[in-house]
């Protein structure tokens, strides 16, 4: 039987909480909501699973959640 081995990935660090992740179809992003770039405010980031970058999707003063590819 071929083994299926998985591995952890940080999606944030700090104090911040990542919520909702959505990961894109192709395993390659992580799409979530974070307050970290406004605390009290979710926005959603998207972060690359081999790169580690992580770009900020939404600013509105509403809170974004929930993504999905």
């Amino acid at each position: 039987k071929p083994s299926t081995q998985f591995r952890s990935i940080p999606v944030t660090s700090g104090p911040r909480a990542a919520k909702y992740p959505s990961f894109s179809p192709d395993g390659s992003q992580i799409a979530f909501s974070s307050d970290m770039a406004d605390p009290g405010n979710l926005d959603i980031f998207i972060k690359g699973v081999d790169s580690g970058s992580v770009l900020r999707l939404t600013s509105d003063p509403a809170p974004d959640s929930h993504p999905a590819w």
